[in-house]
């Protein structure tokens, strides 16, 4: 059976990044922000700029690092968690980190590494994922099939 987890208010509304490719910022902050929604019942948006300041750049990079530094962050010390927009507003643009008291915390993540395993994973709550992506410049309509290891987006 699918899960739609947009029908089920898991997922929130697309953003516009600007110019600033943070791409992997935005498919981290998905999976967290819709765990949160599974958890406590409501879709918390969460701080793209914080990521993009403490961890990415605007250079791109994968989820795995923002759920390490979420995880490492919100053990160690209690004023630097995971923050909404209106704590740590964005910029499009790499700043400094900022030490931001911020309430949200997560406790850890997994990697799923099969597409087996995605398929399954899927069924219990939406997910961050990395592709590899050099092949969609030729993708003209269908499903699209390219379950491959060589991660690039």
């Amino acid at each position: 059976m699918l899960v739609d987890w947009t029908q089920k208010g898991a997922v929130a509304p697309t953003k516009n990044q600007g110019m600033c490719g943070g791409g992997a910022v935005f498919s981290t902050l998905g999976g967290v922000q819709s765990l949160s929604k599974i958890a406590t019942g409501t879709l918390q948006i969460f701080s793209e700029q914080q990521l993009i300041d403490c961890v990415y750049g605007c250079s791109g990079g994968l989820a795995n690092s923002g759920y390490k530094y979420y995880q490492s962050h919100c053990k160690k010390i209690s004023y630097l968690a995971v923050c909404t927009p209106s704590e740590y507003p964005y910029t499009g643009r790499q700043g400094t980190c900022q030490n931001v008291a911020c309430k949200f915390k997560i406790s850890g993540f997994k990697t799923v590494a099969t597409c087996d395993d995605l398929s399954k994973t899927i069924m219990s709550q939406p997910v961050s994922v990395a592709v590899d992506a050099s092949k969609w410049s030729t993708y003209a309509s269908g499903v699209f099939s390219n379950c491959a290891t060589a991660i690039n987006h």
